[in-house]
């Protein structure tokens, strides 16, 4: 029985049907074995052409920081030569007019020597009227100086305007002290913007301010250099600065030097006053104001944070304790003013 089976099995192998079932199954082995090796193949191309695309953005990056460190080096070298030239200029304009004063000084001895000959020779007698020319003469000669350095900006070499975005100073990190602040002013939660609100606060320790709209940052510093920025926006008047940490809190105050008050304050919406009272006059309105404090070199300074231009300047200061950034919002007179004084 068995080998009637297996002779009929293989008859039945030979027969055309059989026959073309095994030819179809070997075509539909080659299709995918084609269809493999095509898919196969493009994967590969597109993988080629990625990888030449990753080399080629790769060269024209490179190309470009070329191109750009190029310019940037040849921008410097142009800033460098400028800055080298003014500094020429300033230091020969400084010798000139300091030998101009020496020759007037010279001759002012000479004079005062021949003076002082003809007094002791009884020829002449001084009348109080040449004594107080005399007095007036030499108290404008005690006031003379040479030239020294202004301290350093907080932006390095002020004249890098064009590289603003690279040439940037750090901000201190500051904030609003909210404990400090008057009762009608709202400092948000993450303690860097302040605004005016009609409904008071509640304060957990009476040490605010009051009568005035004020509030002071933190940290307090006693020595070196400091900087921050305030976005002041369009808001009509606002003061800014810092303070003395002895100054009171519950009186109306006098914002002056010889207060303890170094600031600068805008009044008036385009009114620009500095400590003396002074009125200044700005070319455009800073809408970011920073303000840089080196304490050993008793100076404060305030900038156009956008524009790196000196606003105001304050020299010879008298900072004596600890020192608190300071700020005012201002009084709300129009829409803008109820906006807030930001910490950038």
């Amino acid at each position: 029985m068995d080998e009637q089976d297996n002779a009929q099995q293989k008859e039945e192998e030979k027969s055309p049907s059989c026959l073309v079932l095994q030819e179809d199954e070997k075509t539909q082995v080659s299709h995918r074995r084609a269809y493999l090796k095509e898919i196969a193949w493009k994967m590969f191309q597109d993988y080629e052409k990625k990888l030449y695309t990753l080399h080629f953005i790769g060269d024209l990056q490179r190309e470009k920081l070329k191109e750009s460190f190029h310019h940037l080096h040849q921008y410097l070298a142009k800033e460098a030569e400028t800055c080298m030239t003014k500094q020429k200029d300033l230091v020969e304009t400084s010798i000139k007019d300091s030998e101009v004063k020496v020759q007037s000084l010279l001759g002012f001895s000479t004079s005062l020597t021949n003076l002082l000959v003809k007094m002791e020779n009884g020829e002449m007698v001084m009348t109080t009227e040449q004594l107080k020319t005399l007095r007036e003469y030499l108290v404008e000669v005690s006031k003379l100086s040479v030239a020294q350095t202004s301290p350093l900006s907080p932006f390095q070499v002020q004249e890098w305007r064009g590289i603003r975005h690279i040439v940037r100073p750090v901000s201190d990190s500051l904030q609003f002290y909210p404990n400090s602040a008057h009762p009608n002013l709202f400092i948000s939660k993450d303690c860097k913007q302040v605004r005016y609100t009609s409904i008071p606060q509640v304060r957990c320790i009476n040490a605010y301010f009051e009568p005035g709209l004020y509030v002071l940052g933190l940290p307090g510093f006693n020595c070196g250099q400091h900087y921050w920025e305030v976005d002041v926006g369009h808001k009509s008047n606002w003061i800014l600065g810092i303070v003395k940490e002895s100054v009171p809190r519950k009186v109306p105050h006098n914002i002056s030097m010889n207060s303890g008050f170094w600031v600068l304050r805008k009044q008036d919406n385009n009114v620009y006053y500095g400590c003396d009272l002074s009125t200044l006059n700005l070319a455009t309105c800073p809408m970011r104001v920073g303000v840089f404090v080196d304490v050993s070199c008793s100076h404060i300074a305030f900038y156009n944070a956008d524009t790196t231009g000196l606003i105001f300047r304050i020299s010879e200061c008298s900072f004596t304790g600890y020192l608190f950034p300071f700020f005012c919002p201002g009084v709300p007179v129009k829409e803008e003013d109820l906006a807030p004084l930001s910490l950038c």
